[in-house]
């Protein structure tokens, strides 16, 4: 499989002058497609950089594993399964540093707000800037508003899936070693 160079850059750790710099430099090899654009292979890119994780390559990983554990499940010796808890371990932390990030990050959106509330009751004079200023405040009131909603739909997203990681983390732990192996 072949990408552009910018395909490239969205999916790997490498800046677009490095990128460019390795291709001339000919440690990046790459060919010209018809219209005259380069095209890079992907095992070319693999070899040379490290892949962009993100959260939907973390979710692809996880059914992934959760697949190829149903298959091999039975086979799998109990080393295998201590490394399988091991990832689901990280994975479950990364949600919650994300959690905690989306927590930080409504802190300082309210704390704006509030310092943007003490500014326009100090700034408006008279009758029509008071108008002005409540008319203003209940637009980014209404703003962030929404932008709190937002985000506590996706903290509640992340704090459903790490309930269910932890769920199937459970019942892969209460699992006889009998019903390993039978499964």
């Amino acid at each position: 499989m072949f990408l552009s160079p910018t395909e490239a850059l969205k999916q790997f750790n490498v800046s677009k002058p490095t990128l460019y710099a390795d291709m001339k430099a000919g440690k990046l090899s790459y060919k010209l497609d018809d219209r005259k654009k380069r095209k890079i292979n992907v095992a070319e890119l693999d070899r040379i950089y490290e892949k962009k994780e993100t959260s939907q390559s973390i979710n692809e990983t996880l059914q992934n594993v959760q697949k190829s554990s149903a298959q091999t499940f039975s086979n799998a010796s109990l080393a295998e399964k201590e490394v399988e808890i091991e990832y689901l371990k990280k994975i479950i932390e990364q949600y919650e540093s994300e959690n905690e990030h989306l927590r930080s990050s409504l802190e300082k959106s309210q704390d704006g707000h509030n310092r943007a509330t003490l500014l326009l009751e100090d700034k408006t004079t008279g009758a029509g800037g008071l108008e002005k200023g409540l008319r203003a405040l209940e637009a980014r009131i209404a703003n962030q508003e929404k932008t709190e909603k937002e985000r506590k739909q996706r903290e509640a997203k992340i704090l459903k899936r790490n309930k269910l990681l932890r769920e199937k983390l459970a019942q892969e732990r209460n699992k006889k070693w009998y019903q390993n192996i039978f499964a």
